[in-house]
């Protein structure tokens, strides 16, 4: 819903979300989890994948295939502490990924599924996102340290991690 201003081609599984796209721009309905990218190789120079590989099946696969599309581009996620930080809320998130070490590649670890179960209560992730993110600007002073903090640091809660050549996932755990 909000699209990279200097993107000229967006591609999203639903159409839905390719609405938002700028008029003009080349739109792609593609479910990177089940079919190839309609592009050729290396056809594009830079590509921005934000918030996206947390959802899939095979983040290998799929890394493997914008690696073919594109010569390099930014990859950003949420990092494991932040989905943790809010009781895992987007509960289709997958995977826990953490920054890149010395090699460069991306750690994806599965979820826990039984400790998430037993750790995830929607009062609870209400409450944190009110806390944090969302709430009413009259909160306490607690409640406004929180945020102060989340808006400072949450440069620091999403893996940013830019890439040429080839997007390498490592998968951990």
């Amino acid at each position: 819903t909000h699209p990279w201003g200097r993107a000229t081609i967006f591609i999203d599984k639903e159409q839905k979300h390719l609405d938002a796209a700028p008029a003009g721009a080349t739109k792609i309905i593609c479910d990177v989890n089940n079919s190839p990218i309609p592009l050729p190789d290396k056809s594009v120079d830079f590509i921005f994948t934000s918030h996206v590989f947390e959802h899939l099946d095979d983040p290998i696969k799929v890394a493997a295939e914008i690696s073919r599309v594109a010569k390099r581009g930014l990859f950003v996620a949420p990092h494991a502490f932040k989905d943790s930080m809010f009781l895992w809320e987007e509960g289709e998130h997958k995977w826990s990924i953490f920054n890149p070490k010395a090699d460069g590649a991306v750690p994806f670890m599965p979820h826990d599924g039984i400790m998430i179960s037993h750790l995830v209560d929607s009062n609870v992730q209400a409450t944190l996102a009110r806390l944090y993110r969302i709430g009413p600007n009259r909160l306490d002073h607690d409640a406004r340290l929180l945020r102060k903090w989340y808006q400072k640091n949450e440069k620091y809660l999403d893996v940013i991690h830019f890439w040429e050549g080839s997007l390498e996932i490592r998968l951990i755990g």
